[in-house]
């Protein structure tokens, strides 16, 4: 029979929670009892989640909600941003060491890859405080591990829950939208083009619209001022760079020690189609980073979040 401490270090959890447990540790200790207390950026939201609403001019409305019911629970202060910033930044880190482990890695594996994602120096600009940006992430995440069930011949149900989760992720940051136009385009340039002939696609589509239905309407009745924004940054607070500055913006902001790691999975998923293949996620990935090259935006987030 074998024993419980075995069975716990044969547990896939096992090396990705420890490595999460670093990474939550690494993001929230810091923030805390640093010199420095809330970022601008947080006494915003704190503003928002204080006048709750279906919109704002920057932001779709999830972030403030959360922040306005954690706020109920553990008060206003710097322990409850830097607390809910750091969970969803460990929890990513947990996400992508299961995820390795679901696509065959082994222990190593997992470590590498959890690790890879801890070290990232976009991981520790986005999970050291709280925005939208620091939910967004473990959303593109859960998204990614959906489309990856569908693909292995999972049930019909699991294009709802994409459904769900791309409503929920669009009410979080608008920008979702790039990834989901970019795995568009990747499924139709892919063999999974196939399962657009079944009418699940189509209902995860207009249930994410459903979700998304109410920023809309607040949206169509203010004018549709983050339209505006998002085209007054692009025009006057985005810097424009050229495509070779794209890639390297990449290569910076996933840190240039992870580069072996992260091209070896693009072009495993490039090459192998068995026994699953998932090229559509390898195309969604090379789409966004073309969207970027040909929008000349210095917004290299857009792609590794």
């Amino acid at each position: 029979m074998t024993s419980p401490i075995a069975r716990v270090l044969r547990d896939p959890w096992l090396v990705p929670g420890a490595v999460a447990l670093a990474a939550f540790l690494l993001y929230f200790v810091p923030g805390l009892v640093g010199p420095y207390g809330p970022f601008i950026d947080e006494l915003y939201y704190v503003a928002c989640a204080k006048h709750l609403a279906w919109g704002y001019v920057d932001h779709p409305p999830l972030a403030p909600l959360l922040l306005r019911a954690a706020m109920i629970v553990g008060g206003e202060n710097l322990v409850v941003l830097r607390l809910l910033a750091s969970t969803f930044g460990a929890l990513t880190v947990l996400g992508t060491g299961l995820l390795a482990w679901r696509l065959g890695a082994n222990r190593f594996g997992q470590g590498i890859a959890s690790a890879a994602m801890l070290c990232s120096p976009i991981a520790q600009v986005l999970f050291g405080f709280y925005s939208m940006n620091a939910i967004e992430p473990l959303l593109w995440l859960v998204l990614c591990w959906l489309l990856i069930e569908i693909a292995d011949g999972g049930p019909p149900w699991l294009w709802i829950a994409f459904g769900a989760v791309a409503g929920i992720a669009l009410m979080t940051k608008h920008t979702v939208m790039t990834f989901l136009l970019a795995w568009a385009i990747a499924i139709v340039l892919t063999p999974a083009r196939r399962q657009l002939a079944s009418r699940w696609p189509w209902i995860a589509a207009v249930l994410a619209a459903l979700v998304l239905a109410p920023n809309i309407g607040w949206q169509v009745v203010h004018g549709w001022p983050s339209l505006e924004f998002y085209r007054n940054a692009a025009l006057h607070k985005n810097q424009p760079i050229g495509p070779l500055q794209v890639l390297g913006q990449q290569l910076m902001f996933m840190s240039p020690g992870t580069l072996p790691i992260w091209v070896a999975g693009l072009v495993l998923l490039l090459k192998r189609t068995r026994p699953i293949d998932l090229r559509q996620l390898a195309f969604t990935y090379l789409v966004l980073i073309g969207f970027l090259m040909v929008s000349g935006q210095s917004r290299p987030d857009r792609a590794v979040e």
